[in-house]
């Protein structure tokens, strides 16, 4: 009985003292509540189904979610002894296999690239209209990454931010508001570069740059 008594008593330990440690990565600190996970850390899917990785990495005080201080299974990040030091391949491999159930959304490919910092600049288009400098990426939350209207922008811009690395390369907008109005610049040679960097929907110019580059080369051109 009294063995039971114990057993109960640490397992409401376990639960009541879960917190983040050793790995804070995809995570933030909040005054009330210590590190606590990012939407980041859980914004992907499992590529092994989520009751494999459940299995291979068991967990008492539950998973990471958003907002959430449960600490990750020791099997994310070590070898599975709770002494254990850190496991660098031990951690490649939950990253490859079941980012979600770890907390490691925020280290899969889709969130490993760099963020652009754009600065203000004067077109040729109208004498009085300044390209605006966008929203810096730390200010950008998850509505905003996950609304359609803002997509294009923040998967050139932020892109890192908002787990859009993947596809960054297929996405395709004006970055100058009066391209639609003026269509007439999509034929002037003078505006050639202009128009590829900035009225790239309007005048038809979403080419893949890579491919651009090997049929100039091909050619000889």
């Amino acid at each position: 009985m009294l063995l039971l008594l114990f057993c109960t008593f640490q397992l409401f330990l376990t639960f009541t003292n879960a917190q983040i440690t050793h790995d804070l990565n995809c995570s933030t600190y909040s005054p009330s509540s210590g590190y606590i996970y990012t939407w980041r850390a859980v914004a992907c899917s499992n590529v092994l189904s989520d009751y494999l990785c459940e299995f291979y990495y068991p967990s008492v005080n539950g998973y990471p979610e958003e907002g959430g201080n449960a600490s990750r299974p020791i099997q994310c990040y070590t070898s599975g002894i709770s002494s254990a030091p850190a496991d660098g391949d031990a951690k490649t491999v939950a990253i490859a296999y079941c980012p979600k159930t770890c907390g490691y959304c925020c280290e899969t490919p889709k969130f490993n690239c760099q963020n652009k910092n754009r600065k203000k600049a004067i077109t040729p288009l109208s004498s009085n209209y300044t390209i605006p400098e966008r929203l810096p990426c730390h200010t950008i939350t998850k509505l905003q990454c996950e609304s359609p209207n803002w997509r294009d922008i923040l998967a050139d811009d932020c892109p890192s931010t908002c787990g859009l690395c993947e596809n960054n390369a297929d996405l395709c907008y004006d970055s100058n508001p009066d391209c639609a109005n003026a269509p007439e610049v999509c034929t002037n040679p003078r505006m050639e570069d202009f128009v590829n960097k900035y009225c790239r929907k309007t005048c038809n110019r979403c080419f893949n740059q890579n491919t651009s580059t090997t049929s100039k080369s091909s050619t000889g051109k």
